[in-house]
């Protein structure tokens, strides 16, 4: 490669037997062994020649000329990428966290407006344990759901949280995810409660004789 570089690196060079022992130390037997090992090895090739000619040598190269300009151009061109991309990931993850914000900003005006819904038609405030039963409420139903089951409560003339609890309970079971659903359900309910009057049989009790009273 040494000479092959002095040579600039041409496609194929001669070399003289006694250079390469001059340059390597190597006697001829073991030069010989070297180049052999070398082409098989497919990192050289060489062919000798007649009379007192040099033997031709080239060197295979790890990667081509036109591979090394393909992975510097592939490299220049996800830089390029890279840096027009970085801003516009930016923006998404900012617009994303934006709306993270913005999400749980009103989740925690949904929730604080609850408490104030439930203050506000109880006409007292609530007790550290039912804010506790709210907060699990709030991890297993939407604000509207919640806010439903409270209006039908006080509807019924009910401000127990225990009552709205038993609520929330009987449509998670029927899962229930929508206020839709609430009245859906509500409606089969009712018509199921209310049993038709031509189905209802009157069930009389047989008559018994009783004759034999005046006979005595």
């Amino acid at each position: 490669m040494h000479i092959c570089n002095k040579a600039g690196w041409v496609p194929e060079f001669a070399v003289a037997i006694s250079t390469l022992e001059a340059k390597t130390g190597l006697k001829k037997d073991a030069i010989n062994r070297a180049r052999q090992r070398l082409q098989q090895a497919g990192r050289i090739s060489f062919r000798s020649r007649s009379g007192q000619q040099s033997a031709l040598y080239s060197i295979v190269f790890f990667e081509s000329n036109c591979d090394v300009l393909k992975d510097a151009n592939r490299i220049t061109n996800r830089a390029q990428t890279a840096s027009q991309t970085a801003p516009q990931t930016a923006s998404i993850i900012k617009l994303n966290e934006t709306n993270n914000n913005n999400k749980n900003a009103r989740a925690r005006d949904e929730s604080i407006n609850i408490f104030d819904l439930i203050e506000k038609e109880y006409g007292r405030a609530l007790s550290p344990i039912e804010s506790d039963l709210i907060i699990s409420w709030e991890k297993n139903h939407s604000p509207e759901i919640i806010r439903e089951a409270i209006k039908r409560s006080v509807l019924r003339g009910v401000f127990n949280l225990n009552y709205s609890d038993k609520i929330l309970l009987e449509w998670e079971k029927a899962n229930i995810k929508t206020i839709q659903g609430i009245d859906d359900y509500e409606s089969k309910k009712q018509k199921r409660g209310k049993a038709p009057s031509s189905s209802v049989r009157k069930i009389e009790s047989p008559k018994k004789d009783m004759s034999f009273l005046y006979e005595l």
